[in-house]
């Protein structure tokens, strides 16, 4: 039985047994050029790449920079300071002046018909007065030891009072205080 042979196959018939090595070999190279066109590319490629490992140019030498380090400037040594001046200041006597005061002042609390309410006696003084504390109350707390006078006397009131007037003077007639000309 004999196979048929294709006649444009690009491979050789099955080899024979009666056949050379080399007989076959030859077959196929004659039947496959493009065999050797891939080897001749391949060698090439590699002729190349080793011709820029090996023949590469040689690097030029490294300049080799040298700088001495300059010494520290000398230190400076400053003179101590000079020990202060033990002299004594000269300091002037106080001298006394005598000013001409009038020998009556004017009261500074203007006289009105206003009653004076710290005068009175103190309403709370038995109503909240704690057991245990004796008759007036008045422990301890924030306000224990002071006097319980109210105000802080006739300067006080006379500032009070001026603050009260001038409120008066500025308030609109809808009841609300305006500061347009609060400088008269």
């Amino acid at each position: 039985m004999t196979q048929p042979l294709l006649p444009d196959s690009p491979f050789p018939p099955p080899a024979r047994p009666d056949g050379d090595f080399h007989d076959t070999l030859a077959q196929t190279l004659e039947k496959a050029p493009y065999l050797l066109v891939s080897l001749a590319l391949h060698g090439l490629a590699a002729l190349l790449l080793a011709g820029l490992a090996f023949l590469r140019p040689e690097p030029e030498a490294a300049v080799e920079i040298r700088m001495a380090v300059a010494p520290p400037p000398p230190e400076i040594v400053e003179p101590p300071p000079p020990p202060p001046e033990s002299a004594q200041p000269e300091t002037e006597e106080p001298v006394l002046v005598e000013a001409d005061l009038p020998e009556d002042p004017e009261p500074l609390l203007a006289e009105d018909d206003a009653p004076d309410f710290a005068a009175g006696p103190d309403l709370r003084a038995e109503t909240f007065a704690p057991i245990g504390l004796g008759p007036g109350g008045g422990g301890g707390g924030v306000r224990a030891g002071r006097p319980h006078g109210r105000g802080g006397g006739s300067p006080t009131e006379k500032a009070v009072a001026a603050a009260l007037k001038w409120l008066h003077d500025h308030q609109a007639p809808e009841g609300f205080w305006d500061c347009d000309e609060f400088m008269y």
